[in-house]
């Protein structure tokens, strides 16, 4: 990733740091102590592989690809879905899960 992009990866490690254990609270992690319940982390992919991002009916003609590559970079707080990093046109994209 892009020096301007640390930060995004940064607010993941944070991200899935509160989802893991620490030594502060035994056994249980910090967002289980918030919520009262275990974190769902199926959906966790590693940071910085690719991901193809799909593209709706909408916005592609009939033989264009149903799917762009990009380079994961993150987790949305918004959405339920991965940030994605396009290097060609340098832009961030939600994917929705």
């Amino acid at each position: 990733m892009p020096k301007p992009y640390w930060a995004k990866a940064e607010n993941s490690v944070v991200y899935l740091m509160k989802r893991c254990t620490t030594s502060g609270v035994h056994e249980i992690t910090p967002h289980e102590k918030y919520y009262g319940k275990k974190p769902d982390l199926s959906y966790v992919r590693i940071f910085g592989s690719f991901a193809y991002v799909h593209i709706p009916d909408k916005k592609r003609q009939n033989l264009d690809p149903k799917s762009k590559k990009y380079i994961l970079g993150g987790y949305s707080l918004e959405l339920k879905g991965y940030k994605c990093f396009n290097p060609s046109t340098r832009k961030v994209r939600v994917s929705r899960d």
